[in-house]
């Protein structure tokens, strides 16, 4: 990463990493390949402190659950799908829209 602050820092870029639900918790089956990749976005902000200095952001974005092929599974089986609604603000599953910005 030597080369890469100084082009971020000169273009007032920006660090933006796509984190996980699953970086918060397990799934009861167990922890899928997924959660330990995404987990390592909670370390950005040790780098926001170190590049903040460069006028760098570093952010990570933790969608709640999303209804795509991952989780087609968990929408299908009633007993979990309900329980993961239950918990969430809106009500509902989450599509991949709503990630979008209009």
């Amino acid at each position: 990463m030597r080369g890469l602050p100084p082009l971020l820092a000169a273009s007032r870029g920006a660090i933006v990493n796509l984190a996980s639900m699953l970086s918060f918790f397990r799934w009861r089956t167990g922890c899928r390949p997924i959660a330990p990749a995404r987990a390592g976005c909670a370390t950005d902000a040790i780098l926001a402190i170190a590049f903040a200095p460069q006028g760098i952001r570093v952010n990570a974005v933790a969608p709640g659950w999303i209804e795509t092929p991952l989780t087609a599974g968990l929408v299908a089986d009633p007993a979990r799908s309900a329980a993961i609604i239950e918990r969430t603000p809106l009500g509902r599953w989450g599509q991949p829209g709503d990630m979008s910005v209009p």
